[in-house]
């Protein structure tokens, strides 16, 4: 995911860029919040 489509396909001309779905986007934050959680809790381990 991008934030700047426009810019993107600029610098990777060759790259195909879709808009992401909602499934996608949720997926991806899902991931994100899941990562930070067990980062935290791997600090606190030590």
């Amino acid at each position: 995911m991008v934030n700047d489509r426009k810019a993107a396909q600029k610098l990777y001309p060759d790259l195909v860029i879709e808009p992401a779905a909602l499934e996608q986007i949720m997926i991806f934050y899902v991931n994100r919040i899941v990562a930070v959680v067990m980062l935290g809790a791997c600090r606190k381990k030590k």
